[in-house]
């Protein structure tokens, strides 16, 4: 019980002001709802209230009157109604109805994607790979849309549907965008690399090494099989001897840390043609 180095010697005095927010939620009113939870500790999360005593508080504008809509989940109408909701709990009822709905909401939810309020109209993206082969082929003509940010929910939609993901990831390989070049990478972390190592090499050629996300992404990506990922990489990128390696290959080489570029790196480290800096970061990718 000590605060800046002082022994606390009123606790239930303190505990209204040790005040924890543990979570936020959207009611079915449109409100929004946190939880706060009051501990007269800081710093650790023991419990020093006996009452476990906190508050919920509601945010809304002025005057507001909470009212929650009544659900006809039995309609189509009123399926899509709960789509819209603002509360995850009831938006999912209504995901979940239509989703077994299939090709009979396929008009319903297609509407959906001209709606003014984008995060609505992207519920109806979500579930597109489940309303039968329209619904399919109209998520995958969003891999083409215009916006990346649409290329990105639809290539989600799609994985999440247990989709095939391989031809997509070869298409988007090379997109201008870094996320959706992240999201491909990050799709094939669970995929062999005799599978997905012409698509590592496509995301290495346009990867911005110092951004740290899209490096990352491929990291990730290449999880248990960073060997054969960076020998691909290396036979397609062809970046010379050692000592010659540009910086970017040098950092996707730190980054994949296969045993496979052990020898390489070695060379790096004992070449005093190199920078002091250059050695080091060899050094650095050998611990990794």
């Amino acid at each position: 019980g000590f605060v800046g180095g002082s022994k606390l010697k009123n606790f239930d005095g303190m505990a209204p002001t040790f005040f924890r927010p543990s979570d936020i939620t959207v009611g079915p009113d449109g409100a929004i709802y946190f939880c706060d939870w009051f501990d007269p500790r800081v710093g650790a999360s023991s419990n020093m209230d006996d009452s476990c005593s906190g508050t919920i508080y509601r945010i809304a504008p002025k005057d507001f009157e909470p009212s929650v809509p009544r659900l006809d989940l039995t309609t189509t109408a009123g399926q899509v109604k709960a789509l819209r909701s603002p509360a995850v709990n009831t938006r999912y009822l209504g995901f979940r109805a239509l989703r077994a709905k299939g090709t009979a909401a396929f008009t319903a939810v297609t509407r959906l994607l001209e709606d003014e309020n984008k995060w609505i109209a992207a519920r109806a993206v979500w579930l597109l790979p489940y309303l039968g082969d329209e619904g399919i082929r109209k998520c995958i003509a969003r891999l083409s849309h215009e916006q990346f940010q649409q290329r990105v929910l639809a290539y989600r939609a799609l994985r999440r549907a247990g989709h095939d993901m391989v031809p997509h990831a070869h298409r988007l390989s090379s997109d201008p965008s870094p996320q959706v070049r992240r999201e491909v990478a990050l799709s094939l972390r669970d995929l062999p690399a005799r599978t997905t190592a012409k698509i590592f090499t496509d995301l290495a050629r346009h990867c911005d090494t110092t951004d740290k996300n899209s490096l990352e992404a491929i990291g990730i990506g290449a999880a248990n099989k960073e060997s054969e990922v960076w020998t691909a990489i290396r036979a397609a990128l062809k970046p010379g001897s050692p000592e010659k390696w540009s910086d970017d290959f040098t950092r996707l080489t730190w980054r994949l840390w296969g045993a496979a570029s052990i020898a390489n790196l070695k060379t790096r480290a004992l070449d005093r043609s190199l920078s002091l800096d250059e050695r080091k970061f060899a050094v650095e990718s050998l611990a990794f």
